[in-house]
């Protein structure tokens, strides 16, 4: 994983030189926010970088239900008790399993 630091959002970074799957945490005064958590074994790399931030992960932001960017969603909801997950309501639905098209 490769860690790079745009003033307080820190891209990480899984597969570099392969297939780069990328999610990010936003430094913020109460904590972090998780921006998108990546594939499934994205978990322990994102939690190691907040341990290195030395603060917690309060929030999860997903950008869209692809399963690079929701992969370790499960485990970190596990890991993260309490952790507040925000997603569009239209994703939402995709997470769920409903691909019925909406109306309009």
């Amino acid at each position: 994983m490769r860690i790079t630091r745009f003033e307080s959002v820190y891209q990480l970074t899984f597969f570099p030189r392969i297939f780069p799957v990328n999610c990010y945490l936003a430094d913020e005064e109460d904590g972090l926010t998780l921006i998108d958590t990546g594939i499934p074994i994205s978990k322990t790399g994102i939690l190691k970088a907040a341990d290195h931030l030395r603060k917690p992960i309060k929030r999860i932001l997903l950008t869209h239900a692809h399963s690079d960017h929701v992969g370790s969603l499960d485990e970190l909801c596990h890991s993260l008790p309490g952790v507040k997950v925000s997603i569009s309501e239209r994703d939402a639905r995709l997470l769920k399993g409903d691909t019925e098209m909406l109306e309009g």
